[in-house]
């Protein structure tokens, strides 16, 4: 009898419910019961019946292959033959039940295993029933039935030693027309209730306690049926109804540790039919202690595994144990940051940061202490290329950052600086003559993208001067020329006003006169403002009325446009006569008059400033009131002036032209290839010089002639 972990072991109890019993059919007889001595390949499938003995000295019975569980009823049906009695034959020895532990396959241990032992005298422990056909008067392991008659039956036991008893109280005669060679039914039932093993043959029932007898740690017995002959024979069967009880099941679990497939240890379950497995959740939890783990997919034991109803093997279940891990996960992000910047170190553009995060998987093996890393990059392990952004002005020293791969957990920042130079831009100023639209002259500058130049145009005021001009108007920045133009060069225009002085002479007389009157000073203002506002014409012939008037239009639009910009004026007054001899704009902004230049202009014609001012002024809001010079006139220039015009009158190398002078047109004309246009120039005088005749070779007085149109000499 295999032991039996009683903690792991199911208590048995007494069911009533039909689903915990097995019930074994003449079908399943040799499935369930092991033949053994002259009952070997004697049971007939078909009818259910096995035979025991068919003569004399012989000996067979059938053991049950499982266990009944005597805390829970049964009932075995069938029928006994002992064989048929003559007057001449007697039959014997007997059929007996018998419910033992140990051996499963054992009958009788004793050397006189045949005869009225009937398979049961010799097995120690025994507690059972039999059928007696004889009365034997020694020779038997047990007591005599000595002056019973036979046939009889009566409950026996056996000692540890195997020697039987009968108990005398319970013995039945069946009479001697039992022994007719005829089945006769048989019922044995045993109420685990009450403990009481019943036997119904035929019409009559034994039946006695087993309370004393069932081992209450153990009640688990195996079963036999056994028949014996000696010196007379009997053909002895034993027809097999049916089997019901609540079988003894076994199981093994196996604990098998999944990573290793090592078996780490094993537990036996033992319960009735049908009934629920006992969870060993004490055995699995001393695993978790462990680090342990079910892996419930692969292991088949689980807390509704139910035993079966076959008690002929054990079951085996498998619980499959893994090794429990704890996961640890961190991560690492590897960085790219290029930087971009100008040559002083300050910020050009916003930086280019590219990261790349790395996943790492800490497994701990709760059952070796081992450990393993996994890492896993999240965004790839590649650095994109970058293009160096585009900044206004500059130029990146690196153009492009290039792709960096194979980036890991392991790699290093990466840091780039990306330097931005400024480009070379330019800027030009030039200088208009405001009347003509003439440039004058042009400054060129230079420097780097975003700088200001240092260049101002005080710098350039004495060639202003030299060339008799002063500043009208200027869009030059106050604070410098500041290079913000990414590849174009940034135009400046300084308009220049000429620097004109108109003095007193023969052919003009008394025009400069005034008074020093307000009313005077603002009307002679005016005269001198129109004076210098308009243009002097171009000396170039008109074809045709159209073209006349069309210059006449842009005359007017020319001078409408200076007196609208002119806001206030210099009047540089004749402190003897107080005429104003010359009037100037002061231009709506802050500026310099070339006052200077203008005193040195004035004193070749005699005059000489009576009163200091520096040209400074400021009219950005046009509220600069209007400046008075005061000049005096001197006696030596005034003579020498008239001697020099004088003395050229009535000479053939210089021609004089005035307003009254008719004549002297038609010696202007003859320089032109035309003489239809009328040359009107005051005050000049034009050398007849380069040679030839009229109209030809006179190249330099042709010269003279147009730019004696185009500008009043005698102004200068």
């Amino acid at each position: 009898m295999p032991s039996v972990n009683a903690e792991d072991t199911d208590a048995a109890t007494n069911q009533s419910d039909e689903n915990t019993y097995t019930t074994i059919s003449k079908d399943d007889f040799l499935n369930y019961f092991t033949q053994n001595g002259n009952a070997v390949n004697n049971y007939d499938n078909s009818t259910g019946v096995q035979l025991f003995t068919t003569t004399t000295n012989q000996a067979g019975n059938i053991t049950f292959k499982g266990l009944i569980n005597l805390n829970n009823s049964f009932e075995i049906k069938g029928a006994i033959n002992v064989g048929e009695s003559t007057s001449t034959a007697k039959v014997a020895d007997g059929i007996g039940f018998a419910f033992y532990q140990g051996d499963r396959s054992q009958y009788s241990s004793s050397n006189n295993i045949y005869g009225g032992n009937v398979g049961i005298y010799g097995v120690p422990g025994v507690f059972g029933w039999k059928l007696d056909t004889y009365s034997n008067y020694g020779g038997i392991d047990g007591d005599s039935d000595e002056g019973l008659s036979t046939p009889y039956g009566a409950f026996v036991s056996t000692d540890a030693t195997g020697r039987g008893t009968i108990d005398k109280q319970s013995v039945q005669e069946m009479g001697s027309s039992f022994e007719d060679g005829q089945l006769h039914d048989l019922d044995i039932k045993y109420d685990a209730a009450t403990k009481i093993l019943s036997v119904v043959l035929d019409n009559t029932t034994f039946s006695e306690s087993l309370a004393s007898k069932i081992n209450s740690q153990n009640p688990q017995y195996s079963f036999s049926i056994a028949a014996s002959t000696g010196a007379l024979s009997a053909e002895q069967t034993f027809r097999f109804d049916y089997m019901k009880y609540v079988a003894s099941q076994n199981a093994t679990i196996n604990y098998i540790d999944e990573n290793t497939g090592e078996t780490l240890g094993s537990s036996n379950m033992s319960g009735n039919s049908n009934s629920l497995i006992k969870y060993p959740d004490v055995k699995i939890e001393d695993y978790e202690n462990e680090g342990y783990e079910v892996d419930t997919a692969k292991t088949d034991l689980t807390d509704s595994s139910r035993f079966d109803i076959d008690d002929t093997k054990n079951q085996i279940f498998s619980v499959y144990l893994k090794h429990k891990t704890t996961t640890i996960t961190n991560e690492k992000t590897i960085q790219q940051k290029i930087s971009y910047e100008y040559d002083d170190g300050s910020k050009a553009a916003a930086d280019n940061i590219q990261k790349l995060t790395f996943i790492n998987q800490i497994v701990r093996d709760e059952v070796t202490g081992e450990t393993t890393n996994s890492w896993t990059p999240e965004d790839g392990t590649v650095f994109s290329k970058v293009e160096s952004p585009k900044v206004e002005g500059y130029d990146a020293a690196q153009t492009t950052v290039p792709e960096t791969t194979g980036i890991n957990q392991d790699s290093s920042n990466a840091d780039y600086i990306v330097k931005y130079s400024p480009r070379d831009e330019k800027a030009v100023v030039r200088f208009i003559d405001n009347l003509t639209g003439n440039v004058i002259f042009e400054k060129q500058l230079s420097g780097k993208f975003g700088t200001t130049s240092s260049y101002k145009l005080a710098d350039e005021i004495a060639l202003i001067e030299n060339q008799d001009y002063f500043v009208k108007s200027s869009n030059l920045p106050e604070n410098g020329v500041v290079f913000n133009q990414d590849g174009q060069t940034l135009i400046y225009t300084v308009n220049l006003l000429p620097i004109e002085i108109i003095p007193e002479s023969p052919s003009n007389p008394g025009s400069n006169t005034s008074t020093k009157t307000g009313s005077d000073l603002d009307t002679n203002k005016n005269t001198k403002l129109q004076q210098n506002a308009y243009p002097k014409a171009t000396a170039v012939k008109m074809d045709n009325l159209e073209d006349e008037v069309k210059q006449i239009i842009e005359l007017v639009e020319t001078k409408q446009k200076v007196v609208d910009e002119a806001v206030s004026y210099v009047h540089f007054i004749d402190q003897d006569t107080n005429k104003i001899v010359k009037t100037d704009v002061l231009p709506k902004q802050n500026g310099f008059y070339p006052i200077k230049v203008v005193a040195a202009t004035m004193e070749k014609y005699g005059y000489q400033l009576q009163n200091n001012w520096n040209g400074i002024y400021s009219n950005s809001k046009g509220t600069q009131k209007n400046v008075n010079v005061y000049v005096a006139k001197k006696e030596k220039f005034q003579k020498n002036a008239k001697l020099s015009i004088e003395n050229k009158q009535g000479r053939d190398d210089f021609s004089f032209r005035d307003s009254t002078s008719e004549n002297h047109n038609g010696l202007l004309n003859q320089f032109f290839s035309t003489s239809g246009s009328a040359v009107d120039v005051n005050h000049t005088l034009i050398p007849k010089v380069g040679g030839g005749g009229a109209g030809t070779g006179h190249e330099v007085a042709k010269i003279l002639a147009v730019l004696a149109y185009s500008v009043n000499f005698s102004r200068r």
